[in-house]
């Protein structure tokens, strides 16, 4: 009876082991999946604080877990602050390049606008007439 008794203290225990190990499994991977969820969000809006602060603190939580929950080491600092760089790079890269495109087309705009009115007052001051101001008006337009 006693060894009975044994067998089965020894089978709970194998189980609740288990079961431990399964949950502990199943909150590293849910919190794996909220991690590489949040650097999609991250990708899709790079220039946004709050999901970067929220895309740390989730692989935080998940380096923790990896780590049986004894902390968050350096080396796994600078692992996730590499993978927030990185969706983060694009954004950097098209708003350097959008921007430098705006300015250019500001530029433009603007110079042609110039043109313009310079044309526009000499014509109104009588030193061209409308022919010649219809002309380079054209020029101008046909250069956009």
């Amino acid at each position: 009876m006693g060894f009975i008794i044994f067998i089965i203290i020894i089978v709970v225990i194998i189980v609740a082991i288990i079961i431990q190990a399964n949950t502990e499994l199943n909150e590293r991977e849910k919190a794996r999946k909220s991690y590489l969820a949040s650097l999609e969000k991250l990708k899709n809006n790079p220039t946004n604080p709050n999901i970067k602060q929220q895309t740390l603190q989730l692989g935080r939580e998940y380096s923790h877990l990896t780590r049986n929950k004894k902390g968050v080491a350096i080396f796994d600092e600078i692992a996730l602050m590499n993978d927030i760089n990185a969706a983060c790079a694009a954004a950097t890269i098209s708003e350097f390049s959008s921007n430098s495109m705006l300015e250019r087309h500001n530029n433009t705009s603007s110079t042609i606008q110039e043109k313009i009115n310079t044309l526009t007052s000499l014509y109104e001051q009588g030193v061209i007439d409308e022919k010649e101001f219809q002309q380079r008006k054209k020029q101008i337009l046909d250069n956009i």
